[in-house]
């Protein structure tokens, strides 16, 4: 016996209904999941800009005219109440802009299926962005692109025989980011002046063949060039779940690794005096001690900004022209964890 097409319609209906419901209750339950927040350095004035329920919000940078923020947001969610996180991959992801007091949310580059756009940061003139894409005709490279805000147009800035690159900062004419030749390679960091096509080696970080079997595998990324151009600051993987933050002085290209033999500090971030370093760190054996940090560059002065508890707060970067003292703000992400308190 065939059953009429309203049959169908009342089964489907029974079945979605309660999902979708629970979906709106879940998010109407949770409506700031997700967020983007600023605080100074010694904690005052912290501040939700804006907020998701169910998307990670990650990566945000604050305009050169302290007036737009940019972030990327994530798209892929897992079924039944999941959330859409970056630990669900970086397709269908999305380059956000908001201003400063939260409204005007825009996403400057929509989500699409199996497309990558993501981790964008300003372009010192504050007109554009540069981020990582693989919206190429080969979608298997990724790609660094930039993209003019007043007119949408988007290029391609990569130099052209490294097909795997990410994570680009760019200060004054000089692009500074992580990448691979060969899948199979480690991930170094490199350097290249804008427009010449062609960049240069700055990192050699050598593991054995067995490490990089390891997933995710030993390398160095999430470069920051400071603002006077000498020196980079970037996170080194040594695997396990030790990572490390690390200074490059571009001048005599020696390094100096400034965290403690086995932590998780990461994504460091130079305040615009080059007197700061602010950096993620977890440590799961005291999650009082999760958090953002501040650290001077030669190791020094090791401090935890006080936010408060109950969120898990990270990627933080400082506030272009706000220097390092007490007064200078930061914007980080954050998502609420009571479990954190």
């Amino acid at each position: 016996m065939k059953l009429g097409s309203k049959y169908w319609r009342l089964v489907v209906f029974l079945l979605v209904f309660p999902f979708t419901a629970c979906m709106a209750a879940a998010n109407k339950a949770a409506p700031e999941r997700f967020g983007v927040y600023t605080s100074r350095l010694d904690g005052r004035d912290f501040r939700l800009i804006v907020s998701d329920s169910y998307r990670e919000l990650n990566h945000a940078r604050v305009s050169p005219n302290r007036k737009w923020i940019t972030f990327s947001r994530f798209n892929n969610r897992k079924p039944i109440l999941g959330l859409a996180e970056e630990k669900n991959g970086y397709t269908n992801t999305e380059i956000m802009i908001v201003r400063m007091d939260g409204s005007g949310l825009k996403s400057l580059i929509p989500p699409r299926k199996n497309i990558i756009n993501v981790n964008s940061y300003w372009t010192p003139d504050g007109k554009g962005l540069i981020y990582m894409s693989n919206d190429n005709p080969d979608k298997r490279k990724l790609r660094i692109k930039h993209i003019d805000i007043a007119t949408r147009r988007i290029t391609n800035v990569s130099p052209a025989d490294i097909p795997w690159v990410s994570d680009p900062h760019q200060v004054d004419r000089k692009i500074v980011f992580p990448a691979t030749i060969d899948k199979r390679d480690v991930r170094s960091i490199w350097l290249m002046k804008l427009g010449s096509g062609r960049a240069e080696q700055i990192t050699h970080p050598a593991f054995p063949k067995s490490a990089m079997k390891r997933k995710p595998p030993p390398g160095d990324s999430d470069p920051k060039l400071s603002p006077d151009g000498t020196k980079v600051a970037f996170t080194r993987h040594f695997g396990k779940g030790n990572f490390h933050t690390i200074v490059l002085d571009l001048k005599t290209g020696r390094e100096k690794d400034i965290s403690r033999r086995v932590t998780t500090d990461v994504m460091p971030e130079w305040s615009s005096d080059g007197r700061l370093l602010a950096y993620w760190h977890v440590d799961m054996k005291n999650i009082r001690k999760i958090g953002i940090y501040t650290i001077r560059p030669n190791g020094k002065g090791r401090r935890q900004v006080p936010l408060p508890r109950g969120y898990h707060f990270k990627m933080p970067s400082f506030f272009p022209g706000d220097g390092s003292g007490k007064d200078a703000r930061i914007i980080f992400t954050g998502k609420k964890v009571p479990g954190l308190k």
